[in-house]
């Protein structure tokens, strides 16, 4: 075993890695630079977290006895809410796959907090790079087809719409909404005001010509959330409150100032005219509310639900709602873990809010907070269920408070630990 230390304007907080863990730390990094190439199912990036739970587990980079067991009890009961449904699925082929995935993202959530208790912050900053990469690539993508610089309209459009390396647009713009506000707002976990203020022009763009509705308010109601709660709620040191407004506001500007010139164009006023049309609803909406209303009596009807991914063969439609989903598959107990866990989550981002002595940390956590509540507000007309996305902003708030409870004021500019080993 290795022990370093993060000294000068980088993390202090020890952090013991056995030999090798350098290797696991950027095949964690690449799993997320690969995170939007989802075209295909299951995509590559679920070859490479299975590769590095087993890998983690035998060289001690994963420690899932850091994970609480609140969440642990919410997510046993919501597997076992699918396990009992899947006997009453009409389809029982399809319930179980199902049920696999959902269960593996469980699984990536666990992942997650056990290598972030091991890695701390400079695992969390190889996490945020590669995220941040990955929707880099997949705006670039997506926009340079939809402004026809480049071909591949089939692969990378979805009725005329960016989708990037994602199956639907609606995927695609919550997908870059945690980046955009972090970086907005200063807490995304690189040390560069260059490129966080980057990554809010080029997220913010991708989001805006997703042109989902629901994504919009998503991405508005995580960055209101994001001031209110770093306005009201109280912090332990004057250091640790997280951002200054000027700097969300100024960032916030540029960000809009990106969006408006785009939306100059006329292939793009065309397109916002057809999406916002009829008062913003559209016949398929009426489709979506019928659904809904079917998976509530469905849920009526069969109290301990239809099985997992029965709701297409059943209503032979999407329900566009997890909740209603969640509901007519498995149940109201498995509602109940549902909400519950990510209810969990979003009370233990603020409390950890709270607690944080410093300004990285608080921001890092008001950010989970407001972003959870943009994709639960996401997750009432859209299934996020299986969401890769939205499972791992589920587990920041969940880090274990040996790593985030005494660390210094900035995180390191980059992830070189060659300079800064100590042996202890």
């Amino acid at each position: 075993m290795q022990t370093i230390a993060l000294t000068g304007n980088d993390w202090t907080v020890p952090v013991s890695i056995p030999s090798g863990a350098r290797l696991y730390w950027l095949l964690f990094g690449f799993a997320f630079c690969i995170s939007s190439f989802v075209l295909v199912e299951p995509a590559p990036v679920d070859a490479v977290m299975l590769l590095l739970l087993a890998l983690g587990t035998v060289m001690g980079t994963v420690r899932l006895a850091a994970i609480s067991i609140v969440p642990t009890i919410l997510l046993t009961g919501l597997a076992l809410a699918n396990v009992v449904s899947i006997s009453l699925a009409a389809d029982p082929a399809r319930a179980a796959w199902y049920f696999l995935v959902t269960f593996y993202l469980m699984t990536s959530w666990a992942l997650c907090i056990g290598a972030l208790d091991v890695g701390g912050m400079p695992l969390l900053q190889v996490v945020f790079r590669g995220y941040s990469f990955a929707a880099l690539i997949s705006v670039a993508l997506a926009l340079a087809s939809y402004f026809h610089l480049i071909g591949f309209q089939s692969y990378l459009l979805l009725y005329g719409r960016p989708k990037g390396l994602f199956k639907d647009p609606n995927v695609y713009g919550p997908f870059l909404v945690p980046i955009a506000v972090m970086a907005i707002t200063g807490c995304l976990p690189i040390n560069s005001r260059f490129w966080q203020a980057c990554m809010a022009v080029v997220a913010s763009l991708g989001i805006a010509l997703s042109y989902s509705r629901a994504c919009w308010i998503n991405y508005v109601a995580s960055l209101a959330l994001f001031v209110v709660l770093d306005l009201v709620l109280p912090s332990r040191s004057p250091e640790a409150h997280s951002v200054s407004l000027s700097r969300v506001f100024l960032f916030g500007a540029v960000a809009s100032l990106a969006v408006l010139a785009i939306l100059q164009v006329p292939s793009v006023q065309t397109m916002l005219t057809v999406r916002l049309g009829q008062g913003g609803m559209h016949d398929y909406d009426q489709i979506r509310f019928q659904t809904q209303r079917m998976a509530v009596q469905a849920a009526i009807d069969h109290p301990l639900g239809i099985g997992p991914g029965q709701s297409e063969a059943t209503f032979q439609y999407a329900t566009h709602s997890s909740y209603m989903r969640v509901l007519s598959e498995n149940g109201l107990f498995g509602l109940c873990c549902f909400v519950g866990f990510a209810l969990a989550s979003v009370i233990q981002a603020v409390r950890k809010a709270c607690l944080a002595e410093t300004a990285a940390w608080r921001g890092l956590f008001v950010a989970s907070a407001a972003c959870i509540c943009g994709q639960l507000i996401n997750s009432g007309v859209v299934d996020t269920v299986h969401w890769r996305h939205f499972w791992i902003l589920l587990a920041l708030p969940w880090i274990p408070a040996r790593v985030w409870s005494s660390s210094n004021e900035n995180p390191a500019p980059g992830f070189d630990l060659t300079d800064r080993r100590r042996t202890q």
